[in-house]
């Protein structure tokens, strides 16, 4: 904050929803994490790996139940931390090292 001037947190970049998050009509077929609706792929957790349709299960080694807590986790890191974010995508599970963007806080 003092060399910048301003606080910053860290993002991912993307879009999430919790498992309550209705989409066409269907109900998600999750029941733990956020379900990433969109991540283009210069975003800082596209550029990493992670794509639409993943459920975010896992943010700097701490398991995540809902979009809240993807949102709060990511928040306690500083912008360019790199943090492990597991993902779900069908039936694997996969880890991706995310360098996390900024946020201006306020």
């Amino acid at each position: 904050m003092i060399e910048k001037g301003e606080a910053t947190h860290g993002q991912l970049g993307v879009t999430i929803q919790s498992n309550a998050s209705r989409e066409g009509g269907n109900t998600s077929r999750f029941t733990t994490g956020a379900r990433v609706a969109t991540a283009t792929a210069d975003s800082p957790a596209g550029k990493a790996g992670v794509q639409s349709g993943d459920i975010i299960v896992g943010v700097g080694g701490k398991r995540v139940v809902d979009a809240t807590d993807v949102t709060a986790t990511v928040r306690s890191y500083a912008a360019g931390a790199e943090v492990p974010v597991k993902v779900k995508r069908g039936d694997n599970e996969m880890e991706f090292k995310v360098t996390l963007g900024a946020a201006s806080v306020g």
